[in-house]
């Protein structure tokens, strides 16, 4: 179990109150049918950020702390989104697809699984380069987060493409 939901168990424990849902690994139906919906479709579009996903509900039922949702790329002269699914019973799933915006368009796709470590970052790992790491953490802006990859990861991107920035959640 990570680390950031072990603490929010324990702080609950010690506030006498009940362990939210979600940290025990449970919710309520139609938010974990939902969420298992957006994993499968997340896992068969290989990459792509364009799968069909509710993003409404799940970024309206995913817990405080989660990163889930899709997110646009919010750093000058870059253009491109990333999807992020915390939960439903596996490891968190994120594609990330980027393209400069000059006349080449020099691009960046990749998709990385991970966990959340003590910190409470999001450190993903690449199946095909394992030696790629991208860390996800909250930004002090409400909903942006901060992105950060390896220099392993540039096997992912075009010569002068790049994945690294903030991105602002989609609403």
């Amino acid at each position: 179990m990570p680390g950031w939901i072990v603490r929010a168990a324990a702080m609950a424990a010690l506030l006498g109150l009940a362990m939210p849902a979600w940290a025990a690994g449970k919710s309520d139906g139609a938010y974990a049918a939902k969420l298992a919906a957006c994993r499968t479709a997340a896992e068969k579009a290989d990459g792509a950020t364009d799968f069909k996903c509710d993003w409404k509900a799940i970024v309206a039922g995913a817990p405080g702390a989660a990163l889930t949702g899709r997110y646009t790329i919010i750093e000058k002269g870059l253009a491109g989104e990333m999807t992020v699914i915390e939960g439903g019973g596996g490891p968190a799933l994120v594609a990330i697809v980027t393209a400069t915006k000059d006349r080449n368009a020099h691009t960046c796709s990749l998709d990385v699984k991970g966990e959340r470590n003590a910190s409470d970052v999001l450190v993903l790992k690449s199946a095909e380069t394992p030696a790629c790491i991208v860390r996800i953490k909250s930004s002090k802006q409400r909903n942006v987060v901060e992105v950060t990859g390896s220099e392993d990861c540039r096997d992912f991107c075009g010569m002068r493409a790049g994945f690294d920035g903030r991105y602002r959640l989609r609403k």
